[in-house]
């Protein structure tokens, strides 16, 4: 990862660079050779710095697993380990995937201080929605306690904007435009295939208008205020 960075042209300067992705499933399952991956993530933090000053860079979590707040799909526990390992120093922004549904049934159940946990850890460090969504429809075989219709989809995005009052959100993510295919197991189908913005006939559901009037309404006006 270093050399390849290291042979980039200087021309290139993303903003942002995002190493791994929910990491903190590692760091569950191997605590020990996760210093290894903090190890790698300096050296390459350092590269990309050394090459481009002001190219944001972090690592990715999921936050449900991150935070033990994951209840219906059993993530009870707190993984903060993943993110404390890390010297904050090396850390100008932190990724998170998100599925709320998953700790809390109803979109109006989640709190204004839903990231508060997250926020404490890394002040004043941006955050990033790398993955954001609710599902419209139960596309699975798990009968969920979580609400799942085209409505419950369209509150969800409405709740959104009350969270970016309490986090220093930088920017957001909602993948699935289309329903996903070709998902893994079973698992990752009962709780992922109706998440997307579209249904399977390629119909936009009522969520997608109200996602694009509040990326276009809260984000706009909040990098027009800097």
């Amino acid at each position: 990862m270093c050399t390849c960075w290291a042979t980039t042209p200087s021309s290139i300067t993303p903003p942002v660079i995002l190493l791994g992705n929910e990491n903190d499933f590692y760091f569950a399952q191997d605590e020990g050779d996760y210093l290894n991956w903090i190890s790698a993530y300096n050296q390459a933090y350092d590269a990309i710095k050394l090459k481009s000053a002001d190219t944001l860079v972090g690592p990715v979590f999921n936050f449900e697993h991150l935070s033990g707040t994951g209840t219906f799909n059993g993530w009870n526990q707190a993984n903060w380990g993943a993110l404390d390992l890390h010297d904050l120093n090396r850390v100008a922004v932190v990724a998170i995937t998100t599925s709320p549904w998953l700790e809390h049934a109803d979109p109006a159940m989640i709190p204004v201080n839903h990231l508060q946990p997250l926020v404490e850890r890394i002040p004043n460090t941006a955050i990033i929605l790398s993955e954001i969504a609710w599902p419209a429809k139960d596309a699975g075989q798990i009968q969920p306690p979580w609400s799942t219709t085209p409505e419950a989809q369209s509150r969800f995005v409405k709740r959104i904007p009350d969270w970016l009052e309490q986090a220093p959100v930088l920017g957001m993510i909602w993948p699935w435009l289309h329903k996903p295919v070709n998902l893994e197991n079973q698992m990752d189908w009962d709780l992922f295939a109706g998440i997307s913005l579209f249904d399977a006939d390629g119909n936009p559901r009522p969520a997608l208008a109200e996602w694009l009037l509040m990326l276009d309404r809260v984000f706009q006006d909040r990098f027009m205020e800097k």
